[in-house]
């Protein structure tokens, strides 16, 4: 970055982790304009401690290899440190429960994508296996199978995978909130959170 002036730059966040760790302060990224992230959900301490290092904030976006962006904190607009962002024009998504009703504001369900009339940017099938693929198509809605909440202005946050979320006293928490949580206390560096059956 420091040789070829780069301008923007995108990356998962197991490299941000790693830049952190290398403390990026120390190297001349004036040239900077633009980070991104993307890939894997990254926790709040991260944005800020990449913030402390080089003054840029990090904006996060949502994709899948089966689309293109389909939520981003985009340039020029609005955004906020830590959320998914809002909609990109390209794709229409809720949040819905399991039996595909729309969600209220703060409500945790699974992201879906209601195709428009000619949906561009988004796959068309997994070779050889039509079962999956008619798994995630279901009554002509794409289920990502991620989960999130809405806020009251639109962006969304993100909460796990469907298959990932631990039910514990009648709630479904997502491993991602338990990190951030974790991630705060001043030693602790890196952490996966799992759940384990208990009967």
């Amino acid at each position: 970055m420091e040789k070829y002036k780069v301008t923007s730059f995108c990356a998962p966040p197991t490299v941000y982790r790693y830049f952190i760790k290398r403390n990026m302060s120390k190297y001349d990224l004036s040239a900077l304009e633009h980070l991104t992230t993307a890939g894997e959900a990254l926790n709040p301490s991260v944005f800020e401690k990449v913030y402390e290092q080089t003054g840029l904030s990090l904006k996060e976006g949502f994709g899948q290899t089966e689309s293109v962006l389909m939520l981003g904190n985009l340039v020029g607009t609005e955004s906020k440190t830590g959320s998914l962002g809002k909609p990109t024009p390209l794709y229409n998504t809720m949040i819905v429960d399991e039996d595909g009703n729309e969600l209220k504001e703060n409500e945790v369900g699974e992201i879906v994508v209601v195709p428009q009339k000619q949906q561009y940017g988004i796959f068309m099938g997994y070779c050889g296996d039509e079962k999956l693929y008619e798994s995630v198509w279901r009554n002509g809605v794409y289920h990502t199978g991620d989960t999130a909440y809405k806020d009251e202005d639109g962006f969304y946050w993100y909460v796990g995978r469907i298959d990932d979320l631990i039910k514990t006293r009648g709630f479904r928490v997502g491993p991602f909130e338990i990190e951030n949580v974790l991630m705060k206390h001043p030693a602790v560096l890196e952490c996966a959170v799992t759940g384990i059956p208990d009967a």
